[in-house]
């Protein structure tokens, strides 16, 4: 049975809601201000959110925000009920990173069949995938697909490296994301001339070789192959897009790296988090001609977006970020620069 967290401040509308959906056979928990639905969702989480817009305190587009920070709660499907049906405001839900958007009263049928698509569609991205080259390719196809990636890479081709030989330098610039098809390979530091014991030992269906593409350093270790290996290597480009371009595959992506480790996705979303802002950071100092002074350019969120190729909802909690770190100020639709030096910064930190 599907659970749905309806997020609504009005007695009378939350408890019809209620009933209709609990009447369709869905387990239905319930909320009636933002704060207390954030906690609920994470606390229960549910297969999808319905949410009102117009809440006091914590309006819906927070909600929404606030949940996207969470890896635990950021793919859930989000639905915004609204009594307001102005373009503006349905624009800026789905510029969000909403689902779907249904102003009130709609139709019973109108809300059970968006419910029904979202919930079908969330069960197909949920589908593991098996830990093998073959399950690789059937996951860059779903998201050439799906995800509206269609420029991704085709992983066709494995290369081949004998025992003992190096994949990769520690220092060196990183291109590629490695996915091990079979075999083995340990990453380690050589030191004073003689090799330090194993920092990392990978396996079959293991990817390596990310950590330094996310944070833009060169790599600090060198990957050997302990026994004869076959490795997909996916360009860079590719494993950006992966990362940031659609929430639900970037979520998806994430497991995949860490392989189901909970501390390690955790981790690894912090990192993605980091990465977004960095990217938009450079994304709005590239757009300012003047950049290397204190000014006060403006540039339209479109602009920026377009450019950066960041799910929506990822791209609204970078602008946040470094709103409220002053570095920027965010309007309706679009971006004033205010400090180029403190955003430098924190594009750099």
């Amino acid at each position: 049975m599907h659970k749905i967290l309806v997020i609504e401040d009005h007695l009378e509308v939350r408890e019809n809601l209620h009933e209709l959906l609990e009447l369709c056979n869905y387990h239905v928990i319930s909320a009636s201000d933002g704060t207390s639905g954030i906690q609920m969702a994470l606390a229960e989480q549910p297969d999808l959110i319905l949410c009102d817009i117009m809440m006091p305190g914590m309006d819906g587009y927070e909600v929404l925000t606030t949940l996207g920070r969470h890896p635990e709660t950021a793919a859930i499907p989000f639905i915004f009920l609204t009594a307001r049906a102005d373009k503006a405001d349905i624009r800026r839900g789905m510029q969000l990173g909403a689902d779907d958007y249904l102003t009130k009263p709609f139709e019973e049928q109108d809300l059970l069949r968006a419910i029904q698509v979202r919930l079908h569609k969330s069960h197909l991205l949920k589908q593991p995938f098996p830990r093998s080259f073959e399950g690789l390719k059937s996951f860059f196809f779903q998201a050439r697909q799906e995800g509206g990636l269609p420029l991704l890479t085709d992983p066709s081709s494995l290369v081949q490296f004998a025992e003992g030989q190096i994949i990769f330098q520690e220092n060196e610039t990183p291109e590629y994301l490695y996915f091990l098809a079979s075999g083995k390979v340990r990453l380690f530091r050589p030191e004073a001339g003689t090799e330090a014991a194993v920092s990392i030992l990978y396996e079959k269906g293991g990817f390596f070789g990310y950590k330094a593409l996310i944070q833009g350093t060169t790599y600090r270790h060198r990957a050997e192959a302990l026994e004869p290996v076959e490795v997909f290597p996916i360009p860079k480009n590719d494993f950006f897009l992966l990362l940031l371009y659609n929430r639900t595959f970037s979520i998806r992506f994430i497991q995949l790296l860490a392989n189901q480790v909970k501390e390690q996705e955790m981790q690894l979303h912090r990192m993605v988090q980091k990465l977004t802002q960095r990217t938009v950071a450079e994304m709005i100092l590239e757009l300012c001609p003047t950049s290397g002074e204190n000014h006060s350019d403006t540039i339209s969120l479109e602009t920026i977006q377009s450019r950066a190729h960041i799910a929506k909802l990822n791209f609204t909690i970078a602008l946040r970020d470094l709103d409220r770190e002053k570095a920027i100020s965010l309007g309706t639709d679009c971006v004033q620069l205010l400090d180029a030096k403190k955003l430098w910064a924190l594009a750099n930190n």
